[in-house]
């Protein structure tokens, strides 16, 4: 997912609103003329392309977290000490995408709660949500720049350090920011001196602004970050760590809350696809080869689906079928996998079979 690079793409980011498009039979998409077909199927590929964010276990409980902080943050006579989230978890579990869904419901909210005068005030002066990368130089300096430019407030090339906190703080106070959302976090190096200026910078950042903060980043727990205990603890201290869990699809009695859990995603992701002939169940029956392609990454596997729908609008099957998932590329999460890829064996009837995926280990003898 891209993630918006200023505040003018982030208002328009929350703006865009994806229409559903409406249900039809085989008989009545067939039945449509062909301009109609083509903006329909252009509708649907807008649908298809558009980060719905499901409410998974994890999902849910970042939200209690946010509201937690929220709540506890926002009330009024609130002091200084005020706790954040931290997300953390392995690349494609959909760290991002959960945070940028809480950002845009704030914003929302935020802004339905606000009064406005038409005519009077611009609404452009309203930032209730700051969403943003770290940059690749961390520095205190780089970092309030940065968080300057995406702003779109103007600091000469000289502003020190303390100088550009200063600006970008009481921005933020002036312009209504109640959440600022920090991503890919693992980039903090603590054990360095600027890494550990800037873990510093970010505590002090955090309890000078009267805002919401939730941050993000690959393994937390494992990362640069807390390569210096201290200084990571005095961070952490203000946060509370979430590790996603993800998904899993064990074999054995032992394993079926876990494998329940998968085959619901799958039913619940089904149930987004606007495809004709799409059959309630099909994909949950599909829950042990999906599982094995995708490592259970809920990233890989909303990749592998918009490949499949795109796909079955395109060949017309308007069925997401084990023949067009065999025909993809599967973006993989992890590293050093091959794929090995059986003969398919499609038969006669509507529900073409194959065998299943193997993954293998590179052979490094």
């Amino acid at each position: 997912m891209e993630v918006p690079a200023n505040h003018r793409e982030w208002r328009d980011h929350v703006d865009y609103k994806p229409a559903k498009p409406r249900p039809l039979s085989l008989a009545e998409l067939h039945a449509l003329p062909k301009p109609e077909r083509d903006a329909y199927d252009t509708e649907r590929r807008a649908w298809i392309s558009a980060e719905t964010l499901i409410r998974t276990p994890d999902v849910k409980a970042i939200f209690e977290h946010y509201l937690d902080s929220r709540d506890e943050t926002l009330a009024p006579g609130q002091g200084t000490s005020r706790s954040g989230v931290v997300v953390s978890g392995n690349s494609y579990m959909g760290k991002s995408s959960t945070l940028m869904q809480i950002c845009r419901e704030h914003e929302r909210d935020a802004r339905a709660r606000r009064p406005t005068a038409p005519g009077v005030e611009d609404p452009t002066d309203f930032l209730p949500v700051v969403y943003f990368n770290l940059p690749a130089t961390l520095t205190p300096r780089a970092l309030m720049l940065s968080l300057a430019a995406w702003m779109g407030l103007p600091l000469p090339g000289r502003t020190t350090s303390a100088r550009a906190t200063e600006v970008v703080r009481d921005y933020l106070k002036t312009h209504g920011t109640t959440l600022v959302a920090i991503d890919e976090l693992q980039k903090v190096r603590s054990h360095t001196q600027d890494g550990g200026d800037t873990v510093n910078a970010l505590k002090g950042f955090q309890e000078s602004v009267p805002a919401v903060f939730l941050y993000a980043g690959v393994n937390i727990p494992q990362s640069h970050l807390m390569r210096d205990p201290g200084l990571a603890d005095q961070f952490l201290r203000r946060n509370v760590v979430y590790t996603m869990r993800g998904f899993s699809y064990p074999a054995g009695r032992g394993g079926a809350q876990l494998r329940a859990e998968w085959e619901d995603l799958l039913l619940k992701m089904e149930q987004l696809i606007p495809l004709a002939d799409q059959r309630p169940g099909d994909l949950p029956t599909l829950a042990p080869d999906l599982a094995a392609v995708t490592k259970c990454s809920i990233g890989s596997l909303r990749s592998l689906l918009r490949k499949a729908a795109n796909r079955a609008i395109r060949r017309g099957t308007e069925r997401i079928t084990p023949e067009i998932l065999h025909s993809i590329e599967p973006n993989y999460p992890l590293t050093g996998l091959t794929v090995a890829r059986p003969p398919r064996r499609v038969t006669t009837d509507e529900k073409p079979q194959r065998a299943p995926l193997d993954l293998q280990r590179p052979n490094t003898a």
